[in-house]
């Protein structure tokens, strides 16, 4: 758990785990093992695009490689912001595999607003930040094109 959260009540816990709700699997463990099982079936749908399991787990390990590549580290806080399309959920399950903290931001939050989300997060006592160190946010598609701007 990431310093700083707060952990659920430990009968709501016990509950969710005997339940079955609560697997004990990571995100990126699910799709890993969903893409074991139903590899060439259809996992995610979009317009006329289809993508099955074993596509949509290649293409998280493809992004989660080039995510290392651009030196944003397990833990980092990552905001996401893309439309409804295929490749937000490639992009979510490449984060989750790699360890991030993801803040999933509406796709009419304009570039300007979240600049000035930055420089808040920028703004905040050493205290504060402490629990969140490096927070990446990343503008994966605006107009089309692709951008990060560093915290």
């Amino acid at each position: 758990m990431l310093t700083g959260c707060t952990s659920w009540p430990k009968e709501f816990a016990d509950l969710y785990r005997k339940e079955w709700c609560w697997k004990g699997e990571t995100f990126g463990e699910m799709l890993r093992e969903r893409a074991k099982v139903h590899g060439e079936r259809i996992a995610i749908t979009s317009g006329e695009r289809n993508m099955s399991y074993a596509e949509l787990d290649n293409g998280a390990d493809r992004l989660a490689a080039g995510f290392q590549e651009l030196g944003i580290k397990k833990s980092d806080r990552v905001v996401v912001q893309l439309p409804n399309v295929i490749e937000f959920f490639e992009v979510c399950f490449a984060l989750f595999r790699l360890g991030h903290c993801l803040y999933l931001l509406c796709r009419r939050t304009e570039a300007v607003k979240l600049t000035i989300f930055a420089s808040l997060l920028r703004q905040l006592p050493t205290s504060s930040r402490t629990s969140m160190p490096d927070l990446t946010i990343a503008i994966l598609q605006e107009v089309q094109k692709a951008r990060t701007i560093r915290c």
